[in-house]
């Protein structure tokens, strides 16, 4: 007998390997927050670069998202531009853009200043503010979908109450990902992204401002209204 169609298509894209639900990867078993509650699939994605071959492509086209958030700076966007289905509206939401002659920092230093930067913060908020704005599928991505991507999917799963040890299992989730690319592409290099960088960047947000929650309120500016927009959809 013939199986229906899944409601779910499958998130398996070989060519875009660190793209994934911020639901959790396993469609089965999405993330569940403090309270037992799970959360929502199908409502935001996330990516490194979208360069993906023609079947992925189709794939991508088929999961109906709608908005694609770009938060990766200029020279990279140049260098590797995305490829979208048509239709799909593209943002440009660099979290960070370095000072002339800076180079991009490290894992640990970024994160760092995603929380002390303040115009960074506010790139951050106004980012999170567009998403809960937005009804449709939607997805973000930097470079390699670790570590910009990382922050803004753990504010996400901060303020849908998932517990920290998921949190940075999910941040941890692209070593894996991006591990298997690189041991079938000689010049990819595996990630190294460390939990404790992600915890030390939670913490120094928290002895800042108190608790993640006060910082995404007083810390980001992100209103009262856009996060419970964000709380709606990311929970089932």
């Amino acid at each position: 007998m013939d199986q229906p169609p899944s409601p779910w298509p499958d998130l398996r894209l070989p060519s875009l390997p660190n793209f994934r639900d911020v639901a959790g990867p396993q469609r089965e078993s999405p993330y569940v927050n403090v309270h037992g509650e799970s959360l929502r699939p199908r409502v935001f994605y996330r990516s490194g670069w979208l360069n993906p071959d023609d079947a992925d492509f189709q794939r991508l086209r088929a999961l109906g998202i709608q908005t694609v958030y770009d938060v990766r700076v200029p020279d990279a966007r140049q260098q590797q531009p995305d490829r979208i289905p048509d239709g799909i509206d593209y943002v440009l939401s660099p979290l960070w853009e370095p000072p002339a002659g800076m180079e991009l920092p490290g894992a640990q230093q970024m994160l760092r200043l995603l929380v002390t930067d303040p115009e960074a913060r506010q790139r951050t908020a106004h980012l999170l503010d567009q998403m809960s704005r937005t009804q449709s599928a939607q997805l973000f991505h930097c470079g390699r979908g670790d570590v910009l991507t990382g922050w803004i999917a753990a504010l996400l799963h901060s303020m849908a109450e998932v517990p920290l040890p998921t949190i940075v299992q999910d941040y941890l989730l692209s070593n894996v990902r991006l591990s298997a690319q690189a041991t079938g592409h000689r010049q990819a290099v595996a990630p190294t992204l460390h939990g404790s960088h992600l915890q030390a960047a939670l913490q120094e947000a928290e002895v800042r401002f108190g608790s993640m929650q006060h910082f995404i309120s007083e810390g980001l500016h992100l209103s009262a209204a856009a996060q419970e927009r964000l709380r709606e959809r990311l929970l089932a």
